[in-house]
């Protein structure tokens, strides 16, 4: 993963009516690369194909399938699934570094790991398995809780020191935490982090007229831009910034303010450095 080139700056797209008309309103010239859902393609190979060739672009996956902090049988069984995708030809794998369920049993929600010297070997086992047989790189994303004697910083710098494994830093996963897990300091635990590992930044984008008659929504909104210009002043230099625009309102973002903000990450994070001949528009 080392060698991989920066990508730059775009959004999470679903499958869906509605962001094929969104992707018609915006057009793809903005855009260096995409994300995608692995469980809209599973179950339709071809489909995936036909987008990905409408999209024109880069594509990295995101999934919630390994368990990587959980049942091994779980990761066993999945790492088959994601390549099958190959197909694709993403990137890399986004997955997050938690506990999802085992073969026959589904958690409900992404359970952050344990804070424990036991858990990191479980991590480190699972990895032991499921790497040499994955096809793409993998990066993982934080979430946060407070039960056991190391930070959870601890555990991502230790899983990636370890391992060819990557950090993807969640905005919206960690203020998530703050909200049901365990109050967390966004950018002290991004501080705690080694930045080289950070490969990928999410950041959630809601539509900023629903956002108004919500300060709550408004005020997290203008926090995580906040701590995205602290992580270019921080010199972190992710490959991919990746906007994820239905989380938290109804409607999608104005296409002209995604364009804004997509070139205003991309002069905070890319502009000291090209991108790939691939990825330029």
């Amino acid at each position: 993963m080392a060698n991989m080139s920066s990508l730059g700056a775009e959004y999470l797209v679903h499958n869906s009516v509605k962001y094929h008309n969104y992707l018609d309103n915006i057009g793809i010239d903005v855009a260096d690369v995409y994300e995608l859902l692995l469980g809209q393609f599973v179950d339709d190979l071809l489909d995936g194909e036909k987008f990905v060739q409408q999209l024109q672009r880069p594509v990295i996956l995101h999934s919630t399938a390994l368990s990587i902090a959980g049942h091994s049988r779980m990761s066993e069984r999945t790492v088959g699934t994601l390549n099958y995708v190959d197909v694709l030809g993403v990137e890399w794998v986004g997955d997050h570094l938690c506990y999802t369920g085992t073969p026959s049993t589904c958690a409900g929600g992404l359970l952050p790991p344990l804070l424990s010297e036991d858990q990191i070997n479980i991590i480190q086992s699972n990895l032991k398995n499921v790497l040499p047989r994955l096809h793409k790189p993998l990066a993982n994303v934080n979430m946060h809780y407070a039960l056991g004697n190391l930070r959870l910083s601890d555990i991502f710098n230790n899983i990636s020191e370890k391992t060819d494994v990557k950090l993807i830093v969640s905005l919206e996963n960690l203020s998530q935490s703050v909200n049901h897990y365990h109050p967390v300091d966004h950018k002290q635990f991004i501080s705690q982090l080694n930045y080289k590992h950070i490969i990928q930044i999410h950041c959630t984008l809601g539509n900023s007229e629903e956002q108004k008659r919500s300060p709550t929504l408004q005020q997290k909104q203008l926090h995580h831009f906040d701590i995205l210009e602290w992580m270019a002043s921080e010199g972190i230099r992710p490959l991919a910034v990746i906007f994820e625009l239905e989380t938290e309102t109804d409607n999608l973002p104005d296409p002209r303010e995604l364009t804004e903000r997509i070139l205003w990450a991309k002069e905070l994070f890319f502009s000291d450095r090209p991108l790939t001949e691939t990825t330029k528009v």
